[in-house]
């Protein structure tokens, strides 16, 4: 597996604007997007920093976006990950998980809140780590803490916490799970994630400016196959331009918490009222998406090494 490579810099300011669609335009294109889900029968959400700014993270190319500011010679707010708490677009996620619309999330966020939320490690990759999780390299255990892992003051390579593996007579020492750059992805989550890209038949990315490979290939692939006859659908929910809206078949520029309530609405979830101009759609009584969805294809969606690019 190759590692993560260039430094990311400030993005130019036409990579910076947010686009914001009217009120009723992202209602017409969710009800359109929650009859795909219906018809789905394997589902995968793509997240990005921009499900998470809401909940006080910043992202990294928005206005106040970590490398946006960085460029200008500023630094973002500090943000105490192991406080922050799943949004309501986190809650979201994990409902429709839940009730089978969504088979698999990916996510590029190392911020533990799809695990805080309730979604389970089978049914998430976390391609970039998770500031909440630390992972024995010798016997393989896991511990998902209530605290950030990584030790302050190590190398940006040196992973290890300072604890040890509490798997009977292992007592290996520790590692935290984050990609810094130079680094390789894991092998794992991005095995499942492209297993759970192969069987899609619709693809979510919530959040996301898809500009980090080879996370972005992954939808990049959906995309691209989507413009074959019967081919699965791309949907991008985001703020700024991505270099994937060609090959979206439905594009929104709305924040995700607003995006994921009214799909929510839409659907008829509990706790979310639909807009008075659209009716909930319903979930098709006698064809319930299930967690196993389809068979997945034979087909690879990512070729190539495993390189982080910005």
């Amino acid at each position: 597996f190759a590692p993560f490579t260039n430094m990311a810099t400030g993005p130019p300011a036409s990579e910076i604007q947010e686009h914001f669609d009217s009120d009723s335009v992202v209602n017409a294109k969710v009800f359109e997007i929650a009859k795909l889900m219906t018809k789905s029968h394997y589902t995968v959400l793509y997240t990005g920093a921009g499900l998470s700014t809401s909940a006080g993270i910043p992202d990294f190319r928005g206005p106040q976006g970590v490398w946006t500011l960085k460029d200008q010679g500023k630094k973002a707010k500090r943000v105490d990950l192991s406080s922050a708490a799943p949004t309501v677009g986190h809650k979201v996620c994990k409902e429709l998980l839940d009730i089978g619309l969504v088979q698999h999330i990916t996510s590029q966020n190392v911020d533990g809140l799809h695990r805080k939320s309730g979604v389970l490690q089978h049914q998430l990759s976390e391609l970039h780590g998770n500031t909440n999780l630390e992972v024995c390299k010798s016997c393989g255990a896991e511990y998902f803490r209530s605290f950030r892992c990584r030790r302050a003051g190590n190398h940006v390579h040196d992973h290890r916490t300072g604890r040890f593996c509490e798997q009977g007579a292992c007592q290996a020492e520790l590692h935290d799970s984050i990609i810094n750059f130079s680094e390789d992805l894991p092998a794992k989550d991005f095995n499942a994630a492209q297993t759970a890209f192969a069987a899609a038949e619709l693809c979510i990315v919530l959040g996301s400016s898809c500009r980090v490979t080879p996370a972005a290939d992954l939808p990049e692939q959906i995309g691209t196959r989507s413009k074959t006859r019967g081919g699965p659908k791309l949907v991008i929910v985001n703020l700024q331009v991505t270099p994937l809206d060609r090959l979206a078949s439905i594009r929104v520029h709305a924040k995700t918490d607003e995006f994921l309530s009214k799909l929510a609405a839409q659907l008829a979830l509990p706790g979310f009222v639909v807009e008075p101009e659209s009716e909930p759609v319903q979930v098709p009584a006698t064809e319930t998406p299930h967690e196993g969805g389809r068979a997945a294809q034979s087909e690879s969606p990512v070729n190539g090494s495993l390189r982080i690019e910005h």
